[in-house]
């Protein structure tokens, strides 16, 4: 039997396999993507199969039950990992990924270099496979075994590396929300926290509005617990504001919410807005006070933003910039206007669900407060920051980072907690006495200027 030497480079480690030659085939990438999903839905007897103990696969929660949710096609992601390829075949390694729009992303690659041909099948089963050893070996289930992600994409590309026959292979692991999506989503938080805080996101005169509606007059005494995002009801809010030029996912991951929603109930508004210069707008902070305002017609009814109804909830925001070549101006000035349309579904959460016993959960954003006014706005959120939690003894019970719209979540038992982020020099902590679910806010200030001499 032939061997081949096959070269490896993922997460930062080099390995060297050997693997027997197999058949030819021409299975498209999509084979990488199926095989994945076919360790996901029966880890168990892969790893068995594979030769570990299955006293050793119960130490890593790993038990004949296990199973984990399929990943969904992602047509974006499947893009990002095919570029990951072009870049890997011209510089001999895999960039970090390249979209920072997406709420989440991760990714990995290999570098399969062997002396005589072998198909892609055996490439990509031995990419999938290496993966999957690493995480029961390591016990950090970052890919094949994700409970994070939902959505993927993957790419396998022949060349030629080094004089050596190659396949190039990228495993992208997404979210489907958007940055943008993420940032609606602490706004609502932020004002659900402190309802007062409307004043700064509506453009419409506040007497007008209590003129309109006299209730709300006592929404700043009121507080509502934050909501936390729902993929389901992502896709509900994302299928109200489908546009051509949205990234395609797999139909089937489309569901219709009345028929599988597990909540008691759920609630949808759209909001739409239109701006005359695209380069000068505020999509996110514009349509956040067009949802304001459209709320503050009916409030206490038909709310969404302003009731405790609500613990979960999917935001999304869809924008259609105009023809740059229909200039409101002269031509060449690239001032063209564009649309926009947010959406917010929000759902009750699991049917039977008893509020009195669940651990408190924290919805928290870290944000640079430039402005030092205390108040989170889309574009000062802090991605990749690391956020630790400790009990009132001062013993670390958590440590999360943010993703790239500033966010993180985390759940823990009743109790009196330090919140602390530290930023180069600077540390910001919050402490809390958690009793149910609670939003943080996490703001670097600017420094003060020094004392002059």
């Amino acid at each position: 039997m032939s061997f081949l030497n096959i070269v490896i480079r993922t997460a930062g480690m080099l390995m060297i396999w050997g693997a027997g030659l197999a058949a030819a085939s021409d299975t498209p990438d999509r084979f990488v993507f199926d095989l994945i999903n076919q360790y996901r839905a029966a880890p168990y007897e892969n790893a068995v199969a594979l030769g570990y103990d299955p006293a050793v696969l119960a130490e890593k929660a790993i038990f004949p039950e296990t199973r984990f949710e399929p990943y969904r096609v992602d047509d974006g992601l499947f893009s990002t990992a095919a570029d990951a390829n072009v870049r890997a075949a011209a510089s001999e390694s895999i960039d970090p990924p390249p979209d920072p729009d997406r709420q989440q992303m991760i990714q990995t690659g290999a570098v399969l270099s062997f002396s005589n041909f072998i198909p892609m099948e055996t490439a990509g089963t031995l990419f999938v496979r290496n993966l999957f050893t690493n995480e029961l070996d390591t016990g950090e289930f970052r890919f094949i075994l994700s409970s994070e992600f939902k959505h993927a994409g993957v790419a396998m590309d022949p060349g030629v590396l080094g004089g050596r026959n190659t396949w190039f292979s990228t495993l992208v692991l997404g979210s489907a929300a958007r940055v943008s999506d993420i940032q609606l989503l602490n706004l609502i938080n932020q004002v659900r926290a402190k309802p007062e805080l409307v004043e700064k996101f509506v453009s419409t005169d506040l007497l007008h509005l209590f003129q309109q509606n006299w209730r709300i007059y006592y929404l700043p005494h009121l507080r509502f617990q934050p909501v936390f995002f729902d993929d389901l009801l992502y896709e509900c809010a994302r299928a109200d504001v489908m546009t051509p030029d949205m990234p395609d996912t797999d139909q089937q991951s489309m569901p219709v919410l009345e028929d599988v929603y597990p909540g008691e109930l759920f609630h949808a508004t759209t909001v739409a807005a239109s701006w005359e210069n695209m380069a000068e707008a505020r999509p996110v902070t514009d349509l956040f006070s067009a949802l304001l305002v459209n709320e503050f017609a009916t409030w206490p009814y038909d709310a969404v933003i302003f009731s405790n109804h609500y613990k979960e909830a999917g935001t999304i925001i869809s924008l259609a910039a105009g023809d740059p070549t229909d200039s409101t101006t002269s031509p060449g000035t690239g001032v063209h206007p564009g649309t926009g349309t947010a959406s917010v579904c929000a759902g009750t959460g699991v049917t039977g669900s008893a509020p009195d016993t669940e651990s408190p959960r924290i919805y928290g954003i870290v944000f640079a407060d430039d402005n030092d006014d205390a108040i989170y706005a889309p574009g000062e959120e802090l991605p990749g920051e690391t956020v630790a939690v400790y009990d009132i003894h001062r013993n670390q019970v958590a440590e999360m980072a943010s993703d790239n719209a500033g966010h993180f979540t985390v759940t823990l038992t009743p109790g009196q907690y330090w919140f602390e982020a530290i930023k180069a020099e600077e540390v910001v902590r919050r402490f809390i006495d958690i009793d149910k679910n609670y939003f943080v806010k996490m703001g670097f200030s600017p420094k003060p200027l020094p004392a002059p001499h």
